[in-house]
């Protein structure tokens, strides 16, 4: 028999336990960014939902608001509405009342009327006495409460002269309600 003697140094088994440890780390930790990058991108997803949720919703309530501004806004002027039948004053007869008391030469550069019953005339005429003339008949109608003239200037354009009369008239409602509902 022959005996075998070997001078060389036996292999040493390599101890694989580090590598595998080391491999086991890149593995956990590359499947642990791969579920925390999933994990973000439902994140990312959930919060696109929400914010398209909330935007839905902010419509919704604008739109509730809308409407509930729009009926707010109908009751308000179903209010002005019932305020001014309840304050309706016929005005059309006051100015054609108005124009019949006119000298025959005069005219009317403006007439306003306020809902609370006052009357802004300025008025044309070729003579002062006119303006007096038309003062005295605003005067003597029972449905005028006060008639004052406020200006009275002289236009002396074109060669001829005219005045120009402010007045200042209020109305009894009441009076003229009853003189127009006799006509």
């Amino acid at each position: 028999m022959i005996v075998e003697i070997n001078f060389l140094d036996p292999k040493k088994k390599r101890n694989m336990v580090p590598y595998l440890l080391g491999l086991m780390t890149v593995a956990f930790l590359t499947a642990s960014g791969y579920w925390m990058f999933q994990e973000y991108q439902n994140l990312q997803e959930q919060q696109a939902q929400l914010q398209q949720e909330i935007n839905e919703n902010r419509q919704i309530q604008q739109e509730y608001e809308s409407r509930t501004n729009l009926a707010a806004k109908r009751s308000q002027l179903n209010e002005q509405i019932t305020q001014l039948e309840q304050e309706i004053f016929p005005t059309v007869p006051l100015l054609k009342q108005m124009v019949s008391m006119l000298p025959e030469t005069g005219y009317f550069d403006n007439y306003s009327f306020s809902l609370n019953s006052d009357i802004s005339l300025v008025l044309r005429v070729d003579r002062l006495e006119d303006v007096a003339a038309y003062m005295h008949s605003l005067e003597s109608q029972a449905y005028v409460e006060s008639a004052d003239v406020s200006n009275i200037s002289v236009n002396t354009a074109n060669e001829s002269r005219t005045y120009i009369a402010s007045f200042q008239v209020s109305i009894d409602q009441s009076v003229w309600m009853g003189e127009v509902d006799e006509r």
